[in-house]
This record gives structure tokens, sequence and C-alpha cells, in this order.
């Protein structure tokens, strides 16, 4: 079934490409390129073979347990509530780890996205001595970085990027035992959505009365403090009895 439901997905999409765009093959000669676009006919048909390969996977999908269990009226479930309890009274990071962190994890973005570009430059093998570096990742291709690394690297770090494992931060979920990989990558997202207000988003740190900023809250994260663990002192070792002497008394 869901060998079927990929087929029929796949068929829908391509068949979208071909209705939507309509574009049959591009050639280029002489620095002029031309488009030739499938006839309207054909665009039509593909269009509804796109959307009865659409409804034919949402008949298969239906049949998924997932969806069975999602289709039915359900009621309001308090979630997390005893999470939250287990998590009272743990240390929150201080603002001045959590920013050394991110300071850390982007200098590791920015070195990711230099050694990605050196490498294509150098695959090139381009003999000219006029190099063009962007090194921003808030640009182009270099956008999905961020969210790559933070997401995977707070799924994968079980919550600590290199930058929070270095400070000795973790990232708790306020409703799961765990971090998922979506809530992972919800998070890393969250960052644009922080960024967006000014950069107003990072300083609700210190409005909100657990330092949870916009990411966080859009996450239902947290993020805790963890010390350095103390190794208890050991102890002396018990003075032992002196032995009674053998014989008659």
């Amino acid at each position: 079934m869901r060998a079927l439901t990929a087929i029929l997905l796949l068929i829908a999409a391509v068949s979208a490409f071909v209705a939507i765009l309509g574009i049959q093959h591009i050639t280029s000669s002489g620095g002029t390129t031309a488009i030739t676009y499938h006839p309207a006919s054909v665009r039509i048909s593909a269009a509804v073979v796109g959307a009865a390969a659409l409804l034919g996977a949402y008949g298969c999908f239906k049949k998924h347990p997932l969806f069975m269990r999602h289709a039915k009226d359900r009621t309001f479930q308090p979630l997390g509530i005893t999470r939250r309890y287990d998590l009272t009274d743990l240390p929150l990071a201080s603002f001045e780890r959590r920013f050394i962190a991110f300071g850390i994890d982007f200098i590791v973005v920015i070195i990711m996205v230099a050694v990605v570009s050196l490498s294509g430059l150098a695959a090139r093998g381009s003999g000219s001595q006029d190099y063009n570096l962007h090194l921003d990742p808030f640009h182009g291709w270099a956008l999905l970085s961020l969210p790559l690394y933070f997401g995977l690297g707070t799924y994968l770090g079980k919550g600590r990027t290199l930058g929070k494992k270095l400070m000795r931060i973790r990232v708790l979920s306020l409703a799961h035992d765990h971090l998922t990989l979506w809530h992972s990558i919800e998070r890393s997202l969250g960052y644009g959505a922080s960024m967006l207000e000014g950069g107003f988003g990072f300083l609700q740190y210190f409005i909100h009365p657990n330092s949870q900023t916009v990411h966080d809250r859009i996450a239902e994260t947290i993020v805790v403090y963890e010390p350095k663990a103390k190794h208890p002192p050991i102890p002396p070792p018990e003075p032992t009895a002196p032995s009674g002497r053998r014989g008659s008394p």
C-alpha cells in the first residue's frame, strides 16, 4: 500500500509539472534560448491524470492506521503536564551562555559554508584569478545551512549542538521526554521568527518568566544549564577492629 501511494504521488507531481509549467524541452544556440511548450491538450490531460492520481493516493492513505486514528473526532487532552512538573526547579541557562553557544554554532556554520564554497571553486578548476566567494549563510542555498545544522545538531546531540555542549547547556522539551527530529527542525526554523522581530524575539529571554525566547515557545522548549558533575569525596577507610588473641583465658 505504501509503494502504491508513493507511485501515485509521483505521478501526481509529474503531471502537475507538465500541466502547470508545460515545458517540453529547452534548446540553446548562439546565445539564444528557445523553450518549447506542450500543447494545451497535453496539459489538460496531465491535469486530469494528476488529479486522478492524487485522489487515488488519498484513497490509499485513508486506509492507513495513522489516518484512521486522526480522522475520528477526539477530545482535547492537556499534554505535557506531568513533564512540566518533572522539570520543576531545573537551573535555566543564562543569557551569556546561550549567546556564546549561538556564536560558536554560527561560526561553525560559516566554516561549513566556506568549505563547501571553496570545494565548488576547486571542482570547477577555474584558471581565472577572479573569485566571488559568498560566506553569507542568510543568502541563497546557504540559507538552508542554519536550520539543517541547528535542527540536526540538536536532534543528534539530544538537545545539544557543539556550542551548547561546550557551554554545558541543553534544550529540553516541555511536552515530551525527548526531542524528536521535527521538534528540533521546528525550533531551528523558529530562529527566523526571533530575527524577524528585529532581534526582539531573542531579548524576550529577559521578559518571559522561564526565559523562553520566541523560538523556544514555538517548539515548546526550555534551555537548562547542566553543571559539571562533581565527584563525591572518597570516604576514609573504616578502622578495623583488632583481632582478639586466641588461646585459653
